[in-house]
């Protein structure tokens, strides 16, 4: 009871129960909406985004509790949408059509192969594209959003997406055609249903005739597009008084992520300012976007700022992926008319969580283009949760235990009681494990309190010692980057190696010690850089792993913390409660 590194291994293993359960009870209710069909009931009280925490007077938890209460709903009806009451009415033909996922929560999460998830099945709008190539595209898209919990694989010529319900509101996204465009607003006024279209210093007669524009003798509807001076333009709307236009100046194919090297600051960021958040993202801009902005500037109206002095642009240059709104950009009056290389897209937002993900979402496009052709989602169905996979350390620790203990009790009588602190210093490795994987930054704790302690006791001896302190070092460093990790079926196999390797050199130890083969201090150490010299050899095959692929990363991570915990903490400890016991 006077081993202060026992009471430390206590304190940690208290540490990762409470961030491992803190988030269930702090459990924000509700689901987040995450599309909107078009002819959806209410869809003027509802957006992408809106927190629904109660439909008719019933509390809503979770998806499951939205889709029963959202069931034949029809007539008047009140929600609880972002904190605010709403009300609206459903009519008989039609129903509160919408796609929602649980709002996400912090802790720690299972992998789709044993927890269960959704799988979403996508067939091609034409059969001419390559099914391999459209999986890296949106394998791409997802490494963006760092989505851990998301397998994307061609499954009987068809695209299967498995997911949890925190990463399924970016399944739209995923799977959107991806065409990002930059446009700039034209109007042109009619008069007697006749105007002019001043574009690059040219002027384009316009003739409004049967609902359509006539220009350069072709007539043109609303959403359709033309082009002028190798300029794409799109009918937005037509008046009897005006016709407005959009003017595609740049796509995703016109823009390339910009490299710190060429503006010397990091070219995607985030900062905050007053009460929200400034994304940035730098591109550059092809020959073909940069002569196209000139066009489409020159000759537009500025307006001065009266405070600054500084001009603008009319109007702003719009930005969109898929014909949904992301950001629009104003424009400096000293850019007018001028073929730029490079843009700085930026926008404000009011959450740290909006920002990044409309940042993202523009990066993601532009690194990953749009694909060949169009999704098309066939079908949705559940994978159940694998019960005797997520049971499986259970099982492996009871073995063990029943092994130990008659090993123990048949070896050593009486003391073979000491077992039983074995097995609870290995569950407690096992909490450990939970806690890093919910919580990465926990492993900082786990190496600073474990090589202090090997510090001040002598244990970091030689050559071999001080190698394995900086090994660990480094695999410490990498998990704790700010990855997101799930207890999946690697990290459950981990958990078991842990598990073996925990109870051989434990009960090696132990045995050894009170057989007296480890009999005197310099033997105890001597064994003890033994242990050293095989943590090493363990982590340089854990590194490599890690980095060469997120399949081993739960494996590389529930087995590293076994060894860290192992060779710093429960070796020493358990070692004294047995020479103690002996003496």
């Amino acid at each position: 009871m006077k081993d202060f590194r026992l009471w430390v291994l206590i304190f940690l293993i208290l540490i990762s129960l409470a961030l491992l359960i803190y988030p269930k009870f702090i459990k924000t209710g509700g689901v987040i909406v995450t599309s909107v069909v078009e002819n959806s009931a209410c869809k003027n009280v509802i957006n992408v985004g809106s927190i629904i925490t109660e439909i008719a007077g019933r509390s809503i938890k979770d998806s499951s509790d939205f889709l029963e209460a959202a069931r034949n709903l029809k007539g008047p009806i009140t929600m609880v949408i972002d904190n605010n009451p709403r009300s609206c009415t459903i009519p008989e033909n039609l129903t509160l059509d919408l796609s929602v996922s649980n709002v996400g929560e912090e802790g720690l999460r299972y992998g789709v192969d044993i927890g269960g998830g959704t799988i979403f099945l996508f067939g091609l709008e034409n059969n001419t594209a390559e099914l391999q190539g459209i999986v890296k595209t949106l394998n791409s898209r997802a490494e963006h959003f760092n989505l851990i919990n998301s397998k994307i694989e061609v499954k009987d010529k068809h695209i299967q997406i498995l997911t949890d319900t925190e990463e399924e509101k970016y399944i739209a996204f995923l799977t959107g055609l991806g065409a990002l465009e930059g446009e700039m607003e034209q109007r042109v006024e009619l008069v007697e249903g006749k105007g002019e279209l001043i574009f690059n210093e040219r002027a384009y007669e316009m003739e409004l005739k049967d609902n359509k524009v006539l220009i350069n003798d072709s007539e043109y509807g609303i959403n359709q597009e033309f082009t002028l001076d190798q300029v794409n333009f799109r009918v937005e709307n037509i008046t009897t008084n005006m016709t407005i236009l959009s003017t595609i100046i740049f796509d995703e194919n016109d823009l390339n992520p910009m490299e710190e090297t060429q503006v010397g600051f990091k070219p995607s960021r985030i900062m905050k300012q007053g009460s929200g958040y400034v994304f940035v993202v730098s591109v550059l801009l092809s020959e073909n976007g940069g002569t196209n902005f000139a066009k489409a500037t020159r000759g537009q109206e500025v307006i001065i700022n009266p405070s600054t002095g500084e001009s603008f642009l009319r109007d702003p240059l719009v930005i969109s992926i898929d014909g949904e709104y992301v950001v629009d950009l104003p424009l400096s009056g000293m850019d007018v008319g001028i073929e730029k290389s490079d843009l700085i897209i930026w926008g404000y937002e009011l959450t740290l969580e909006d920002a990044n993900s409309r940042r993202l979402k523009l990066l993601s496009t532009i690194d990953s283009k749009r694909l060949p052709v169009k999704l098309i989602q066939l079908e949705i169905d559940t994978l159940p949760t694998d019960e005797f996979f997520m049971n499986l350390p259970l099982y492996a620790t009871v073995i063990v235990f029943i092994v130990s203990s008659l090993f123990f009790f048949a070896r050593h009588r009486k003391r073979g009681v000491l077992v039983l602190p074995l097995i609870l210093m290995i569950l407690g490795v096992f909490v450990l494990v939970w806690g890093v994987i919910s919580t990465p930054w926990l492993i900082i704790l786990l190496f600073l309190f474990g090589f202090v302690f090997s510090l001040i006791k002598g244990e970091v001896r030689e050559w071999v010692g001080w190698l394995a302190v900086l090994l660990m070092l480094v695999m410490t460093t990498v998990i704790a980057m700010g990855f997101k990790y799930v207890l999946d079926a690697p990290t459950i196999i981990g958990l078991i190696t842990t598990l073996v390797f925990n109870m051989t050199i434990l009960s090696f130890m132990g045995d050894g010690i009170l057989i007296k083969k480890i009999h005197s201090s310099s033997e105890y150490k001597r064994y003890l850089q033994k242990i050293w010299m095989l943590a090493a050899i363990v982590v340089i095959i854990l590194i490599p792993l890690f980095i060469i692929s997120e399949l081993f990363r739960g494996f590389v991570i529930a087995t590293f913390v076994g060894v860290l915990v192992c060779t710093t903490m429960t070796i020493p400890i358990y070692s004294d409660m047995v020479r103690k016991s002996s003496e």
